[in-house]
């Protein structure tokens, strides 16, 4: 074997090995991006913790209800984008019957709260100044932001890392009424 061929061999090698490398990552990557996709359908993680507006959450004190849990932080370009939907989606429908909970996973609680008021924001927000390291967020695994839970009426996962119009649709799907059920036959 001549030494070009040799050569071109081990690079031909070495671009396969690269390649397989960069597959892998960006197997690896596509996994962690589906972060939460492990509770759909499953009993959403409990929990009490409290907001900063001095109030004690818990999951299980807002059962029958559609809960969204949004966990964000103020330095996230992403989620200060995305609040203008979480606002919007919260206003179209009665507390009564949908839940909204922010999950800060800031560390200034003063620096959330001036964000918070010019924000809007009116729906609790659990706060421990632990960033990333966050109780709550450690139990649903999150691993990006903005990163969102719904939780339908009986505390089931319904949905995990729906943003904008895909998370209006399926909170309004949680919030209609079931469909009739079909009348059954006598026949």
């Amino acid at each position: 074997m001549t030494g070009a061929r040799r050569m071109t061999g081990i690079v031909t090698a070495r671009a396969a090995v690269a390649a397989a490398a960069a597959l892998s990552l960006s197997w690896a990557h596509a996994a962690e991006r589906k972060a939460g996709v492990h509770l759909i359908g499953k009993p959403a993680p409990g929990f009490v913790a409290a907001a900063v507006d001095g109030s004690t959450q818990s999951l299980s004190r807002h059962r029958g209800k559609v809960v969204l849990l949004d966990f964000w932080s103020t330095w996230c370009g992403p989620c200060r984008k995305e609040m203008p939907s979480i606002k919007r989606i919260r206003e179209r429908h009665p507390a009564s019957d949908l839940v909204v909970i922010g999950v800060s996973l800031d560390r200034d609680k003063r620096e959330m709260r001036e964000y918070m008021e010019e924000a809007g924001i009116d729906w609790p927000v659990l706060f421990d100044g632990r960033g990333w390291n966050n109780k709550v967020a450690a139990q649903y695994r999150v691993r990006q932001i903005p990163f969102t839970v719904l939780v339908d009426r009986e505390g089931i996962v319904r949905e995990v890392d729906l943003r904008g119009r895909a998370l209006e649709e399926a909170v309004a799907s949680l919030l209609s009424p079931p469909a009739p059920a079909a009348a059954e036959s006598t026949h």
